[in-house]
């Protein structure tokens, strides 16, 4: 009987010993399960912020092809700069040419040797007393006289200074109709300008706030663009993968028909499988047997707790029995909240 307490104790120290390392392997298959949890919502976030920066990438990517057609274009709308500086160039030395020419010039009108500098005209400068009988008399030839706007006119014979000077207030008195007449139009476009320039400012306005909401609705169709091409190769991908797995299906059906697997891999796949149920359903059947052996034995694991009584051990023999129905009652320690309780206080009995 001692061998066999010793054989007992021994069995019951391996026991705990078991139970403690698989609860610390259960403990560290949780924490490899969390851990596994955490990286799948990691690799899920990043798939997700994948899928957004692919999503920026192709809308950058519009606006970048926007913004080269618009450089394009306005490339192509711009002058040609470097004809325009040959111009240029060309320009300033014809003027620098010019310059030297003028100069050159100058020096020779100025220089008093030069007796080519001017010209002698011909002709007789008639005396005073015949200008003033010109002026007084009517001529017998046509004659020319100075301009009042400063060219020459011609006196037909028979017209005396009177008639021209009536003719000239004639055209004086025309002329000041006219300009009263486009005076007055002159102030009524004016007047009229003034009264339609708040209906200027506000066309102005609107037109500006069409154009802003022209350009906000342009980045709008543009944005829309780009995700309708996003979508657009997201079903193509889609439709792609289900005519690869349509054709998967009919292959697995003519494999069965044949009776054969669906697929190469489905037969290893369907083999690991039960393999895996047979081994856990082991794994739960032996779980079952250690649980109905610990509960069939009352296992007491370690703890920092006092243990209970749960049997005693008679003097003349040192196996344990256990008390049966009728074990002792031992109170646990009071805890740290004792000190908030009263004690209490007996009342007095009246008899």
């Amino acid at each position: 009987m001692e061998a066999a307490r010793q054989r007992y104790e021994a069995a019951i120290t391996a026991r705990n010993c078991t139970g403690l390392m698989l609860i610390d392997r259960s403990d560290e298959l949780s924490v490899l399960f969390e851990r596994c949890h955490a990286l799948e919502a990691r690799l899920k976030a990043g798939a997700v912020a994948m899928g957004q920066r692919e999503c920026e990438v192709q809308a950058l990517k519009l606006q970048v092809s926007e913004l080269e057609r618009s450089v394009a274009a306005t490339r192509k709308c711009l002058p040609d700069v470097d004809g325009v500086d040959e111009e240029v160039a060309a320009l300033k030395a014809g003027l620098l040419l010019s310059q030297r020419d003028a100069e050159a010039l100058s020096l020779r009108l100025e220089d008093p040797g030069n007796a080519a500098r001017c010209r002698m005209l011909g002709g007789r400068v008639p005396d005073r007393e015949e200008l003033v009988a010109r002026l007084q008399c009517p001529l017998d030839s046509e004659s020319p006289l100075p301009h009042p706007t400063g060219g020459l006119a011609l006196i037909h014979p028979g017209q005396t200074l009177e008639e021209r000077l009536g003719m000239k207030k004639e055209e004086l008195v025309e002329k000041t109709v006219v300009l009263d007449e486009v005076s007055a139009l002159t102030e009524e476009l004016r007047c009229r300008a003034a009264d339609t320039r708040g209906a200027r400012c506000e066309a102005s306005h609107a037109a500006n706030a069409y154009q802003s909401r022209l350009r906000t609705v342009t980045g709008r169709i543009m944005a829309a663009i780009s995700e309708l091409s996003l979508y657009q190769a997201t079903a193509l991908k889609l439709h792609s993968e289900r005519a690869a797995l349509q054709q998967l299906v009919e292959a697995a059906r003519q494999r069965l028909a044949e009776g054969l697997a669906p697929t190469e891999d489905s037969e290893g796949e369907w083999q690991r499988l039960q393999r895996e149920a047979a081994t856990v359903a082991e794994l739960q059947q032996r779980r079952a047997e250690e649980e109905s052996y610990l509960d069939a034995k009352c296992q007491v694991l370690e703890t920092s707790a006092e243990p209970r009584p749960n049997a005693y051990v008679p003097d003349d023999l040192g196996i344990p029995k256990p008390y049966g129905a009728f074990a002792p009652f031992k109170p646990s320690a009071p805890g740290a909240t004792m000190r908030h309780t009263r004690a209490p206080v007996p009342r007095e009995i009246v008899i």
